[in-house]
Order: structure tokens, then C-alpha cells, then sequence
């Protein structure tokens, strides 16, 4: 049976794997999308703007995809209608006439039998015209790999418990509790961060355009410094005032695999649900939604969320244990050490949010400062185990 569970989970992950190396087309997951979101149309003469290009190869047709086109908004006055032109200029679909009030409408253009090259998508109108309008098309194929980042956080989080439950006698009441208090770290940290952030940028004068600036920079590590403060020091002024802060090493390990493997779960699961309703039901998902789960289906993509959950495990075992050691020895160098080294961990995130990760150089970039910061974390805790006190277990436990 366990040999069979694990041939089970080998062959599902190598299926996702072969599933992010399928590729027919050679249209990148970035140029098969597009979208406008809250356009805004007034002319006095009539006209036409074409906005999109849409490449389409033999590859696609192989395939079988279909452009998706979606369109919604409101005519004031006037009137428009959308168009499709083939790489002959030839109009090959259209809306039909759209007058005043609202509209909504999905098309799929079959591409099974159509001419390669470069069709273009957008608007013709009327004079005197005013409108708004949200305009979205892809041509995107979807398969069992978009499911492989959520299924490896899950997996990851999965061997960390497995790990434990093997080398030590679970202790759920610990794995509960460092559940729980990322949970209340979380959510108070971003009680915070939701109505701060946005002062604290405009004081910074943070940009967009200028990533690597002096205030950008000082944002980044405002970023990291909010989970220094709510996941370390938050926790460590609770802990060192409850019977729950003098625990066994074992205990204080289960205490951070709870803590981080509760976030791989909940990423993990949630990734993973819609993943499955991008797979099942694509209509009912915005198409910027679509294309990041394409643009991630490639394993060099794909991969990256797997590597981080691991790293910041590493990272949450490590943080934990030097808030309990810090209490352990009445030393408090040890939770500041611990505020740090989170702040150290979460700044990439900070410059991700401003830098974007639409590549792989970029994701990786990312993925490999915090890489270093989780085997850190992993050489910390063993240190960290070699001089922890020993509390004996009916001393130790907290409940």
C-alpha cells in the first residue's frame, strides 16, 4: 500500500512535468493574450482602432485552439462593433452593429482552417460616439501542467509532515499552534499593510519606473520589516509570556513546520482550485488569469513556486527556533536575530511586487536570493539543535 501511494505520487508528478514540456506552437504563453480593461472611445468622426496583434502559427491549429474573444461595456451615443482581420486585411469575423446601452458578448473564432500570420483586432464606430469598454481575446491552451505549482506546494508541504511524522512522535497540539499563529501573524500583519502600504509608498515616492531607486529600495525592505515584525517579533512577545514559549526541541520543531506548512497548504490548495476551474471551466475566469497559468505551465515557471514553498519552510523552522531559543535563554539578541532574518526573507518579495516575475530570469532571480535565505535557514536549525537546552517532556509541554 505506502509502495503504491508512492509509485501514485511519482506518477502524477512526472505526468505534470511531461505536461509542462508539451508545446506545439511557437507563439510564447504572453503573445497568445491580451487585454483592456475600462477603455475609453468618444469621436466626433468615424473611425477605427485596431489595438490588438494576434499571431497565429500552424502550430495552433495542431492544437485546436480557438480565439476567445470577450467583450463588454457601454455605447452612450453612436454606435460600434468589433472586428477581426485575417493577415489579408479581410474581415473574417464581426460583433454586428452595438448601439446605445449596455452589451456583453463571448466569441470563439475556429482557427482549424484559418490563414497563418499576423490578425488584428479592434474597433470600428460611428460618429458622435462615447463609449466604455473592456475588451479581451487569447488563444491559449491549457493542459495538466498549469496544476503542477499547486500540486507541488501541496506535495512539499506533505513531506515536511510525513518527515516528522517519521523521525519524531507527531505532536499535533505544536503543529496546531504554529498553524494558528501564522494564521494570527497573517492576518494582523496585513490589518496593517492594506491601509499603510499605500501611505507609507506615496511618503517614499516609490515608482513603478525606478525599481532599483534609494525609495524603492527602502519600500522593499518596509515589506520584508512588516513579516520581521508580525511573524517574529508579534510571536515571540506572546510566546515568552505563555507557558506555550517553554517547549522541547521537538515541540519547538513542530511548531514551525506548522507554521510554514500551513501557508504551502493554503497556497498550495488554493492554486490548485482554480487551476482545476481554468482546466474545467475557463470561460468563468478572467483571461489575464488564463495566460498566468499558461505563461506558468512551463516547468522553468512552474518549478518556481515548488522551490520557494520549500525555502521558506527552511526559513519558518529556522525563524521559530530562534524565538524559542531566545526564551529558552532569556536572551532576547535571539528574537531580534529572527525579526531580521524575516524581514531578510520577505524584502524579495517587496522588489517582485514593483519588478514583476513575467520571465524567468526575473522569477528566478527571486527565487534564488530566497533559495540561499531558506539553506540559511536549514544550516541555522541545526545549529540551533545542537545547543538548544534540554527541558524534559513534563516540563516542557505547554498545555
Amino acid at each position: 500500500m505506502k509502495h503504491g501511494l508512492y509509485l501514485l505520487l511519482a506518477g502524477t508528478v512526472l505526468g505534470l512535468l511531461a505536461s509542462c514540456t508539451v508545446k506545439r506552437s511557437n507563439v510564447p504563453a504572453q503573445e497568445r493574450w491580451a487585454s483592456v480593461e475600462g477603455g475609453q472611445l468618444r469621436s466626433t468622426q468615424a473611425g477605427e482602432a485596431f489595438y490588438f496583434t494576434i499571431p497565429i502559427d500552424e502550430g495552433m491549429r495542431e492544437e485546436g485552439v480557438s480565439l476567445k474573444i470577450r467583450a463588454s461595456g457601454e455605447v452612450r451615443s453612436g454606435f460600434l462593433r468589433f472586428e477581426l482581420r485575417d493577415p489579408a486585411e479581410q474581415t473574417v469575423w464581426d460583433s454586428g452593429r452595438i448601439g446605445a446601452g449596455d452589451f456583453s458578448l463571448h466569441t470563439a473564432y475556429d482557427l482549424s482552417s484559418a490563414r497563418t500570420g499576423r490578425y488584428h483586432l479592434g474597433i470600428v464606430y460611428s460618429d458622435d460616439v462615447s463609449a466604455t469598454y473592456n475588451l479581451a481575446w487569447h488563444t491559449l491552451r491549457l493542459d495538466m501542467g498549469i496544476l503542477f505549482p499547486g500540486v507541488g506546494m501541496v506535495l512539499v508541504a506533505l513531506v515536511f509532515l510525513i518527515y516528522a511524522a517519521r523521525r519524531w512522535r507527531l505532536d499535533w497540539r505544536y503543529l496546531g499552534l504554529g498553524a494558528f499563529f501564522w494564521v494570527f501573524a497573517v492576518a494582523l500583519k496585513f490589518a496593517v499593510a492594506i491601509p499603510g502600504n499605500a501611505v507609507v509608498f506615496q511618503a517614499l515616492g516609490v515608482s513603478y519606473e525606478t525599481v532599483f531607486s534609494p525609495a524603492n529600495l527602502v519600500a522593499y525592505f518596509y515589506i520584508g520589516g512588516l513579516t520581521g515584525v508580525f511573524e517574529a517579533g508579534l510571536v515571540y512577545l506572546i510566546l515568552r509570556r505563555s507557558r506555550w514559549g517553554r517547549a522541547t526541541w521537538e515541540q519547538v520543531l513542530m511548531f514551525g513546520i506548522g507554521f510554514g506548512v500551513v501557508e504551502a497548504l493554503l497556497l498550495g490548495f488554493s492554486g490548485l482550485t482554480t487551476a482545476l476551474l481554468a482546466l474545467l471551466a475557463p470561460d468563468a475566469l478572467p483571461i489575464p488569469t488564463l495566460g498566468a497559468f499558461a505563461q506558468n505551465a512551463s516547468l522553468s515557471m512552474g518549478l518556481a513556486p515548488v522551490v520557494e514553498r520549500l525555502a521558506v519552510i527552511l526559513a519558518h523552522i529556522f525563524a521559530t527556533g530562534l524565538i524559542f531559543f531566545a526564551i529558552a535563554r532569556g536572551e532576547t539578541k535571539w528574537a531580534w536575530l529572527a525579526v531580521l532574518y524575516k524581514t531578510l526573507l520577505d524584502a524579495p518579495g517587496g522588489l517582485a511586487s514593483f519588478w514583476g516575475v513575467s520571465t524567468a530570469g526575473k522569477l528566478w532571480t527571486i527565487e534564488a536570493v530566497i533559495a540561499v535565505v531558506g539553506l540559511f535557514g536549514l544550516w541555522g536549525t541545526l545549529q540551533l539543535a545542537r545547543h538548544y537546552p534540554l527541558f524534559s517532556p513534563s516540563n516542557g509541554r505547554g498545555f
